[in-house]
């Protein structure tokens, strides 16, 4: 069964303390339990936000985005297969004004490698700061992005993980197309041009490929892998086009 954990007010909680050593204590504390474990699957949160990551986190809770995730588990669970015990976590991320956390190698990891936070009985759904500005996310975005979570996690536990880019493509593209995703998308002409520059790589497991043809030139070139004349998610557009 899923059931959702509240961890938004866990994470706003931290940000009410001054930013400083006890503020860095307090999320250690709520982080391990005052174990030697991670007990609440928090690593993603920046401790040291500034005032747009406790904002982000007002905007979750406003929208009730807990209860919005335990309505799209429902739905989740009345259309797959069940796939076991697992708690679900909203956690925000801080990719923003020169926030501790590179959007896209973080997302790459927490999409593709979840071994670990299963193993704890956690599906932990990320959302960034960077995409907080005016209406958004929406609660349709929150539904989205849980159920796209769920799917992925579906997928690795009944199939195990994947390791080429034409594997990580139709994983990605299953997800977002079960969870009703329309972004990202360009338009017929950029897809095929697209299509025809990764078409060479669709086989390779060399992160720095993957990573490139996923991301596209600008993610690529930030953290020093080849850039191969792709436009921003390149790689999930064509996934979600293809799907």
């Amino acid at each position: 069964m899923l059931t959702v954990a509240e961890l938004l007010t866990v994470q706003r909680g931290i940000y009410d303390e001054p930013r400083g050593l006890d503020r860095f204590k307090t999320y250690i504390r709520e982080l391990t339990a005052g174990t030697d474990e991670m007990v609440l699957p928090i690593t993603a949160q920046n401790p040291m936000g500034r005032e747009h990551c406790a904002a982000s986190l007002d905007r979750l809770m406003e929208l009730g985005a807990e209860d919005l995730a335990r309505d799209a588990a429902a739905r989740f669970e009345a259309q797959r297969a069940p796939i076991g015990d697992y708690r679900i976590g909203l956690v925000v991320a801080d990719d923003a004004r020169g926030g501790w956390t590179d959007r896209d190698l973080t997302e790459i990891a927490h999409r593709f490698e979840p071994k670990a936070e299963l193993k704890r009985g956690w599906i932990t759904v990320h959302f960034y700061t960077g995409d907080f500005a005016g209406d958004r996310p929406s609660a349709d975005d929150v539904r989205s992005e849980v159920l796209a979570t769920l799917a992925r996690r579906a997928a690795w536990l009944e199939h195990g993980p994947v390791s080429t880019l034409r594997d990580r493509m139709a994983r990605e593209g299953a997800a977002a197309s079960f969870a009703g995703m329309t972004e990202p998308r360009f338009d017929d002409a950029t897809v095929h041009d697209i299509r025809a520059k990764i078409a060479p790589h669709l086989d390779t497991e060399t992160f720095s490929d993957l990573f490139s043809c996923l991301y596209g030139d600008e993610a690529a070139e930030r953290v020093g892998y080849p850039a191969m004349g792709l436009p921003r998610c390149a790689g999930y557009a064509v996934a979600l086009a293809d799907a």
